[in-house]
């Protein structure tokens, strides 16, 4: 049993084993596409933060690899600490330039002159601020135009000469890259060339600008294809907090991609059953079943599932739900009821609303808080009332402290009210009886919320959020 979510280990020989993303059928479509290109081109994969974008990245680089296809996974992220992501960029090729290179006699000498080149034009003195106000894109303080504008004639030879002297450099740049990358044919590799970029929505802003810049203006040479994995939207809040509310990133952000692949949500379903496989929960139901508690798994993901829907829990938030649910279950007695469904609900409450399971972790609220949370979200998003959600409400009123707990009491007399009217259509009579059997019946011991509460408290101060 693991209680962190491993990393997928993505086997070059089956790439999309365990693929609880589902992404296999977004990646084979992108290698037919990207064999048809003739190179100088950007591709945009956008998807929120934590939905599979370096796991479809990865599976992308084994599939690439497979077909001969030259590639190159670059984090960006954790390259940000350099000044210029050119330097970082190039400082990465290694490898790549390695298996593209065709003459094995001088490779490294002439490696060693590539780099040395990119040297001479990386990190410019000009701040990206103001080349983004040359451009029109933001507006820079008039203070500041006065003092360029003034710096200006004083500094004009200077700066012609050294934009002289990178413009040649990076002319030669080019060249040399465009003339390597397209000679991959002659040692049986196919074209183009594949460079993936990930997490670039985490970087710095401005490196983030940079690493576009420097994609978009040195490294457009033909037979060089460019994956970028980003969120959009989160990158173009970070840019409008730097250059201002009226930035306008959509804009800007176009000119840096020539097609833009917005993934598709994977299924909660899909993604839940994997991730219990991943975190090797099995071996923990197994156990469970031979003991006479069987159900178990099917009850936890059944309601992790309805409960992920309902609060559009991201991946990467089901993750968060599944490692609090790990670590209550290394708590668990062998003789002891697990409570999978209260557990999932509880685990979830505390992903999805940490304000709801405060005041039960304190001690100062009914169970009812989570009812309205739950209630208010499926009115939100216009769910139809039903048995399941009768079902949840409940396994919620289950864990009521019967003698303190006043609103909860109130709350089930009203349930049975309404299913002793006359006037209560059958079909909300039968939602509101259901509700009753499992917040009174005794199909399973009755579950402490104190206890319950505790290991779940437990295990969210064990991770970081």
């Amino acid at each position: 049993m693991k209680h962190k979510t491993p990393d997928f280990d993505i086997q070059p020989e089956q790439p999309y084993e365990g693929d609880a993303f589902d992404r296999a059928k977004v990646v084979e479509p992108l290698i037919r596409l990207i064999g048809t290109l003739p190179g100088n081109f950007v591709i945009a994969v956008d998807s929120p933060w934590g939905t599979g974008k370096t796991v479809m990245l990865k599976m992308l680089q084994a599939r690439l690899s497979a077909e001969k296809h030259p590639c190159l996974y670059f984090n960006a992220w954790e390259t940000d600490f350099a000044d210029d992501p050119l330097i970082a960029f190039i400082g990465e090729m290694d490898e790549l330039l390695k298996a593209v290179w065709p003459d094995e006699a001088n490779r490294q000498e002439e490696i060693e002159r590539f780099k040395k080149k990119a040297g001479m034009f990386a990190k410019r003195a000009i701040p990206a601020v103001v080349r983004l106000g040359t451009m029109g894109l933001v507006e820079l303080p008039s203070d500041m135009e006065r003092v360029l504008a003034e710096a200006s004639g004083g500094l004009a030879d200077d700066v012609i000469g050294e934009y002289l002297k990178e413009k040649g450099a990076i002319a030669e740049f080019k060249a040399k890259l465009g003339k390597v990358m397209s000679a991959i044919e002659t040692i049986g590799k196919k074209s183009p060339v594949v460079i993936l970029v990930d997490e670039l929505d985490r970087c710095r802003p401005l490196y983030a600008i940079e690493m576009l810049e420097r994609i978009k203006h040195v490294f457009n040479v033909e037979n060089v294809v460019f994956v970028v994995a980003v969120d959009k939207q989160q990158l173009g809040i970070s840019l409008g907090a730097v250059y201002g509310s009226g930035f306008n990133y959509i804009e800007y952000l176009r000119r840096f991609f020539d097609l833009e692949l917005k993934l598709t949500h994977v299924s909660n379903s899909t993604f839940c059953n994997g991730l219990i496989k991943r975190m090797g929960l099995d071996a923990f139901f197994d156990q469970r079943a031979a003991q006479g508690f069987s159900g178990d798994r099917q009850e936890l993901e059944t309601t992790l599932v309805q409960l992920s829907n309902l609060f559009n829990l991201s991946p990467r938030a089901q993750e968060r739900c599944m490692g609090l649910i790990s670590v209550a279950m290394s708590q668990i007695s062998d003789d002891e009821f697990f409570f999978p469904i209260h557990t999932a609900i509880l685990a979830t409450v505390r992903v999805a609303s940490e304000d709801v399971f405060g005041k039960l972790a304190h001690g100062s609220r009914s169970v009812c808080e989570v009812i309205d949370l739950i209630e208010r979200k499926r009115k939100e998003k216009g769910i139809a009332d039903s048995i399941a959600w009768g079902r949840v409400r409940g396994y919620v009123l289950s864990m009521r402290d019967s003698a303190s707990d006043s609103r909860a009491k109130i709350y089930l007399d009203g349930e049975e009210a309404l299913v002793q009217h006359q006037g209560t259509p059958a079909e909300q009579k039968a939602i509101h009886a259901e509700t009753l059997n499992w917040a009174n019946g005794r199909a399973f011991p009755s579950p402490q919320l104190k206890k319950l509460v505790e290991r779940i408290d437990f295990a969210a101060q064990l991770f970081s959020e």
